[in-house]
């Protein structure tokens, strides 16, 4: 399992093909997910997220 936190900036944070746990906050953050298990959080944030789905 990997877990990436940002906070209070613009961070970009992506998952490996494993489990993922994604947190953002207090910034404009994008979250991708790389399938697996993954969890993507953003609070006090305008969060982008996005998850795709590995064969």
């Amino acid at each position: 399992m990997t877990v990436k936190a940002g906070g209070n900036g613009r961070d970009t944070l992506g998952g490996t093909s494993g489990a993922d746990l994604l947190l953002g906050q207090n910034g404009d953050d994008t979250l991708s997910g790389a399938g697996g298990n993954d969890l993507l959080c953003g609070a006090n944030d305008n969060v982008s997220t996005s998850l795709s789905a590995v064969p």
